[in-house]
């Protein structure tokens, strides 16, 4: 008889995941926003996972900024462990920290290129926060798992556990806040996602979007050498594209790829070609 009573006043009390998800649509329409978070990720023949570190920035409709630090890529390349891509409007830039290396593309050849076209604003748009803003789409097979508390922010949040049942690129489970109905944590088959900033809808300065080479930064040119391709008959574009879409190769599926570190490096490798091929 307890049992029962308790299943009965807990459905009057729990919440309906259809809401939840509906708040959480309307919550990530915004045209402007920053983010950061930590990423942890399987990868293939890796006993141990990979970690990553992400901050990006957007600001419609053709502004954003994308930094990362992907210490795993060190044995790959010790130059692709940190960069950043910032597009100011009318053309993209990328920057090596490391080797203090910098290029730059127009944003109509970006745009025309079959791997650059994943790294436009729109795209880059898309694959950050389409899943987000289309949360109520999921809504058939979606479940309320549970309720509990993670940190966020140096505070303990109360969080809604729900199991959406997108097919690709999910399945995804999800830490919604209960307070302002965004999503502080992402968990897949293949890894996790934690965010550690999330601001939607607040100004950003123009600032932000604009790039100027450090001193002594070298401008990447003809004569720079495309690293790690001395073992393979592919050319530096057809590599790129492989590994940064597996199994697909229409733009959607690239820039969704953009979202973890498995395209992150593969980012800075198609970036850096493409800059190669602007000079």
């Amino acid at each position: 008889m307890a049992a029962l009573l308790w299943r009965a006043a807990y459905a009057q009390v729990a919440p309906d995941v259809a809401e939840i998800l509906k708040k959480v649509s309307e919550t990530y329409q915004v045209s402007q926003y920053e983010l950061a978070a930590e990423q942890t990720l399987k990868l293939p023949g890796n006993q141990t996972p990979a970690h990553a570190h992400v901050h990006v920035a957007f600001k419609g409709p053709n502004r954003y900024r994308l930094e990362g630090l992907m210490p795993d890529l060190a044995n790959d390349d010790p130059n692709l462990v940190e960069g950043a891509i910032v597009h100011d409007g009318s053309t993209l830039w990328i920057y090596f920290p490391e080797s203090n290396q910098y290029g730059s593309i127009p944003a109509d050849e970006l745009a025309a290129d079959n791997e650059g076209s994943a790294h436009t604003p729109e795209a880059t748009d898309r694959v950050l926060m389409q899943k987000y803003r289309a949360a109520a789409d999921f809504i058939d097979g979606a479940k309320l798992v549970r309720q509990e508390e993670i940190e966020f922010a140096g505070e303990k949040v109360g969080c809604y556990v729900v199991s959406v049942p997108q097919k690709w690129p999910g399945p995804y489970t999800w830490w919604i806040d209960k307070r302002n109905a965004h999503v502080l944590r992402e968990a897949t088959s293949d890894g996790a996602t934690d965010y550690t900033m999330i601001k939607l809808g607040d100004p950003l300065p123009d600032s932000l979007f604009q790039f100027r080479p450090p001193p002594g930064a070298k401008k990447i040119g003809a004569k720079v050498p495309y690293p790690n391709f001395s073992k393979s008959n592919s050319s530096p574009a057809t590599v790129s594209v492989r590994r940064a879409v597996p199994g697909g190769s229409s733009t959607m599926e690239r820039a969704v790829r953009q979202a973890d570190m498995r395209h992150g490096g593969t980012a800075w490798r198609t970036l850096r070609t493409l800059c190669l091929r602007s000079t």
